[in-house]
């Protein structure tokens, strides 16, 4: 087999030149929230979520708010995400105990849903 010339022979420095760059400048995410309609308005659904949460977590018995995990909110629906199962079932009978404040709080919400947050997909927040 012939020997291949130098300027045929693929080097390092050559393959690294002519490859594309792959990776896009990391960009920050409230910069991504204000370029994208979509976006801006996921951010701005989640106020509403936040102080939802943070008053239920002020309203609930502390060992059972330090389990909420997530509050969302839905028309005419609110859905609290607990971190277990019997935290769930407990969250539950506290919501319906306050039901009459949720509904002062807020008329519009004619049900609340409690549901187990999978494991490691929801965050704890706060």
């Amino acid at each position: 087999m012939p020997k291949k010339f130098r300027g045929d022979k693929k080097t390092r420095t050559q393959t690294r030149a002519a490859a594309p760059a792959l990776h896009k400048p990391v960009a920050a995410i409230g910069d991504l929230l204000a370029r994208r309609p979509l976006l801006r308005a996921l951010g701005a659904a989640q106020a509403p979520q936040t102080e939802w949460r943070q008053w239920l977590q002020q309203t609930l018995p502390p060992e059972l708010a330090a389990h909420l995990v997530q509050v969302v909110l839905k028309p005419g629906q609110l859905i609290a995400y607990a971190d277990g199962a019997v935290w769930s079932n407990r969250l539950r009978y506290a919501l319906a105990a306050i039901a009459g404040d949720i509904a002062a709080r807020d008329h519009s919400i004619r049900r609340t849903t409690v549901r187990v947050a999978p494991s490691g997909t929801a965050p704890r927040v706060g």
